[in-house]
């Protein structure tokens, strides 16, 4: 995985974590790994897929790829997410959570105002 693949990764996971209000150390008990594996993937440093695994499915998320690749996203889905990624890691890190909650609820409303299904029902 290189330095890039692993930022994402990083990014994803502290994402996930401050959306979800969940410490380091909390991640750390539920997936089963040190504290010191966390700081070294918040760092983006080399780990092995397996544990970048564990903390996302002690998270709940998986990796934006997969989750491309399966719905078949076009290039402009790709170009929105990498927006709001800029845009998030723009904002304090005591907004985010509040932010991402925002996006969320926004999504949900317009997909029931068009009509669209949600993703997994």
């Amino acid at each position: 995985m290189n330095q890039d693949a692993r930022q994402e990764a990083a990014d994803e996971i502290r994402l996930a974590m401050e959306a979800q209000a969940v410490s380091a150390a909390e991640l750390a008990k539920k997936a089963n790994v040190s504290k010191n594996t966390i700081t070294r993937v918040m760092q983006a440093e080399v780990v092995q897929p397996s544990t970048l695994r564990k903390l996302r499915d002690a998270l709940g998320i998986r990796p934006r790829h997969e989750v491309a690749q399966e719905q078949g996203y076009d290039s402009d889905v790709e170009t929105i997410a990498l927006a709001v990624k800029v845009w998030l890691a723009d904002l304090p890190r005591d907004q985010r959570p509040a932010a991402i909650a925002a996006m969320f609820h926004a999504v949900s409303e317009y997909r029931d105002r068009s009509g669209q299904n949600h993703p997994n029902g």
